[in-house]
């Protein structure tokens, strides 16, 4: 704060030192108000100008007049809680944590349920390929769908977790009638029967009175083959078993065969036992236990195990219908949960998605962005806050003809903060930002003699800027217009400009099939002059507006993000940020000012009014956090109001101009967010930053500010609005950011100023602007957004209700000191302090954390202009 603080006494004592310099100038007469738009050119080459700036003029032997020059701008600047404090009262915005955790788990659940649906898939194509290929592969599901069961992520959600839970219950259902129906033929079906056989045969074979003399050799012989030839002959007898009868008769007669197996092993086994020297009980004991083994090799229970593999195949392959559709569906169900707003998606598109997801918030600090996001403000010069150097400098050319039948003017610009990257990358932040261009072109031909010109290029043009309230239009886009007048009574002109470029791209790639999806600007005014001092103007503008999403600011943010459609509002985009159908608006502003002077009063008053059709939004079945949105269409009807009252008071105290004001703006807002009506007056261009009665470049709000909603140039809060984020109208730089929006709450604004010169070298201007907003607001929450909750199913994070009221004051000076009449320099001084509303906008934007710090901006400017 000390070292701010120094910056600012810093500047201000060099505005009193250059200013007290100054008054050596006193003498000179002729110095230019500087404050006035620099676009006259000289006058003795330019009275209609028709040129650009420019005062030093080449002299050529042929017919061509030409001249150039230059303005320079040096703006050191200071500026403090632009947000209102905000900044120091956040840790960040869009909180990221709990994000991570919800695509952790997003990634645990789609892989989980990917795999059950896989394996039910390879589950479904076993059936039909044998029964040991059928068991194998619902093993493999089952196992899946219990992994899935045991995942963190779908146990923690209710709705999920009960549903998997439910399918394991149902897989394990059936897994046991399987084994049960296993066991019933495999256990009490051929082991016992096998065992039995086995016993009775070994018992046989060790009769008391059986020695090794009483087993001839022969019968020895008979009993080795015999056992050896029946294992051949068992295996023989279970294929054919297996093969002609049912599962049960195939085990009894695997039975059969194992006893008579076991039988001759138990004989050979006495027999050998006794060879090697055993008495007849041990003989007898190694014999009944080789039957035993010969009753459950494998061989002899092939036969049962095969009639077992065949029940349980059977049983299992009776539910694989129903276990696949389900798996199918709980895919299904999972992947449209995730991939919300869109029913077609599959689970491998999931799996993608969170995939790619979790890398992308992986990547991002706790919190997405700074706690100086809205202490940020984008003007012509780039992304800036706090303190910083600007410079901004513009190189003009011009050339026309003695006869006047065309003309042509140039400007380069380069206009940027700096420090030693931005000088050495040419005006860019890195060797890829660097802004210095060609910003200014006019090319005319002349139609008519004296009466029509038409002119090409990129210049300012508007039909309400400056002299009037700025409310409808003012910018240099680019396109082409024809200027003309009848006597000396009438003036009109009319363009064509192209705000937006749909067809135009940098590559192939990123087209997008559409056609002439762009925003043009059709628009014209015809003035006509009660007298030199006093016109009135009667205007009309076309905005066909494409290609701009409606969305919110968070929505915006959200969408960049990875998370459109879970926090703030974006329309008919869904998660996948699959290419959205924009609105078809297109939208009519018909008004008529009056400037003049009666006396020594200054009078302006201006009308507007906006109506159109704004269609195809993609907000239906969209919620707001409040409510889900109804429809599609919506109608557009807004209207706004400004006057202004001067009266010059130089004679009463011998000043060259002393000029106090008074004004106001008034514009519509939206009063009903279930209606759909767009009743949030929002210019083509916001502009009032240029409005000679109440504006300045000084100005807090009309440099961009987030908190407060204003974009740059305007003082209309077009980023704030009741739910229905249309855009209708702003700046085309904003565009599809969350601006221009036309449920906006609209303004009310008082100003009262004085414009002072008591020298021809100073001049003073001070303005008083009193901000209150018509209609209330919904806020949302951009610390804590609630994304992951959205994301998991459930509702978005309401927004909360900012009722209408008092806004704040913005108090803007400017102190104006000529050196020369090509030197000056200015010192700026402006201050907003925030009422009531602003609190409660902070509170909201925070979540719980009300500020109110007054917001300053201290600037001087050394200008050079020639």
């Amino acid at each position: 704060m000390k070292i701010r603080m120094l910056k600012i006494g810093v500047m201000v004592l060099a505005v009193v030192m250059t200013a007290m310099t100054g008054m050596g100038y006193a003498t000179e007469s002729s110095v230019d108000d500087i404050t006035k738009e620099v676009l006259t050119g000289p006058n003795e080459l330019n009275p209609e100008k028709i040129l650009g700036p420019g005062g030093v003029v080449i002299n050529t032997s042929k017919e061509i007049m030409m001249s150039f020059g230059a303005t320079t701008r040096f703006i050191p600047t200071s500026e403090s809680s632009w947000d209102f404090g905000l900044s120091d009262a956040v840790p960040g915005y869009i909180k990221t944590a709990p994000l991570k955790a919800f695509a952790d788990g997003a990634l645990d659940t789609a892989k989980a349920v990917e795999n059950i649906n896989t394996t039910s898939q390879s589950f479904n194509n076993s059936l039909g390929r044998g029964d040991k290929a059928t068991i194998a592969a619902f093993s493999e599901f089952s196992d899946a769908v219990y992994r899935a069961a045991d995942t963190p992520a779908i146990k923690g959600s209710a709705t999920l977790n009960a549903g998997v839970s439910d399918f394991a219950g149902k897989v394990t259902t059936l897994k046991n009638t399987a084994n049960d129906s296993v066991n019933g033929i495999a256990i009490p079906v051929a082991s016992p029967v096998a065992n039995a056989a086995a016993n009775a045969a070994a018992a046989a074979a060790i009769q008391p009175n059986a020695t090794l003399a009483t087993i001839t050799a022969a019968a020895y012989t008979a009993g080795k083959t015999t056992y050896t030839a029946t294992l051949t002959a068992f295996t023989d007898a279970q294929q054919k078993a297996i093969a002609t009868v049912s599962g049960e008769a195939a085990a009894k007669a695997a039975a059969a065969a194992a006893a008579t197996s076991a039988g001759s092993t138990a004989l050979y086994a006495f027999s050998e036992a006794m060879k090697a020297g055993s008495d007849q009980a041990t003989a007898a004991k190694i014999a009944q236990e080789a039957a035993r083994q010969a009753a459950l090799t494998p061989a002899n229970n092939a036969a049962a195990l095969a009639a077992s593999d065949a029940a349980s195949a059977a049983v299992i392959s009776s539910q694989a219908t129903a276990l696949v559709g389900g798996a199918s569906g709980l895919a299904k169900s999972v992947a449209v949960n995730i991939m919300k707003n869109n029913p077609n998606a599959t689970i491998t598109e999931a799996m993608a998605y969170t995939t790619a997801l979790k890398a992308s918030l992986d990547g991002f600090k706790p919190y997405y962005l700074a706690s100086s996001f809205f202490r940020t403000h984008s003007n012509e010069s780039g992304s800036v806050n706090d303190g910083y150097f600007r410079n901004e400098t513009k190189l003009y050319f011009n050339a026309m003809p003695k006869d006047r039948k065309w003309s042509f003017y140039a400007a380069l610009e380069y206009d940027r903060p700096i420090d030693t990257q931005t000088v050495d990358n040419r005006g860019g932040k890195n060797d890829s930002s660097s802004n210095f261009g060609l910003e200014r072109l006019n090319a005319s031909v002349e139609i008519i003699p004296e009466y029509l010109r038409l002119h090409a290029g990129w210049d300012v043009w508007g039909v309400d800027i400056i002299e009037a309230g700025s409310m409808v239009y003012g910018d240099d886009n680019p396109g082409f217009w024809i200027k003309g007048k009848y006597k000396d009574q009438i003036a009109y002109s009319l363009a064509w400009l192209k705000l937006q470029e749909n067809d135009f791209q940098t590559s192939a790639a990123n087209h997008s099939g559409a056609n002439d999806e762009d925003r043009d600007l059709l628009a014209g005014y015809v003035d006509y002059k009660f007298c030199p001092t006093s016109k009135v103007r009667f205007f009309y503008a076309y905005d066909r507006i494409r290609e701009i999403p409606s969305t919110d600011l968070l929505g915006s943010l959200a969408a960049q993000a990875g998370l459109a459609d879970y926090a703030g509002i974006y329309g008919n985009n869904g998660v996948l940020k699959a290419r959205a159908t924009s609105p078809d608006t297109d939208v009519h502003n018909i008004g008529a000012y009056y400037v003049g002077t009666l006396g020594k009063f200054g009078l302006m008053a201006e009308g507007v009014y906006k109506f159109g059709k704004a269609e195809s939004t993609g907000l239906k079945g969209v919620s707001n956090g409040i409510n889900t949105i109804q429809y599609d269409d919506f109608d557009i009807q807004s209207y706004g109001f400004s006057g202004d009252i001067s009266i010059e008071l130089k004679d009463v105290v011998g000043w060259m101009s002393l000029k106090p004001h008074i004004g106001f703006m008034y514009t519509s807002g939206d009063n009903d967010a279930a209606d759909d009506k767009l009743s949030g007056y929002s210019g083509v261009t916001n502009a009032q930053r240029f409005a000679e009665a109440f504006g300045g470049e000084n100005t807090i709000l009309a440099d961009t500010n987030f908190a407060y909603g204003s974009a740059l140039y305007g003082y209309i809060p077009e980023f704030h609005g009741n739910g229905t984020p249309v855009f209708v109208g702003g700046l085309q730089n904003f565009a599809g950011n969350g601006n221009g929006r036309g449920d906006n709450p609209g303004i009310a604004m008082i100003s009262v100023g004085i414009t002072a010169r008591p020298k021809v070298w100073l001049i003073y201007r001070t303005n008083v602007n009193m901000f209150n907003w018509n209609e209330d607001v919904y806020v949302s929450n951009m610390v804590d957004t609630g994304a992951e909750v959205a994301l998991a199913g459930g509702k978005k994070k309401a927004p909360t209700r900012v009722e209408a009221g008092y806004v704040g004051t913005a108090w803007d000076n400017e102190v104006t000191v000529a050196l020369s009449k090509h030197t000056f320099i200015k010192g700026q001084f402006s201050f907003f302090l925030p009422g009531e509303v602003m609190k409660n906008v902070t509170k909201a934007l925070s979540g719980g954390t009300e500020t109110d710090e007054m917001a300053t901006r201290v600037a001087a400017e050394l200008i050079w202009n020639f």
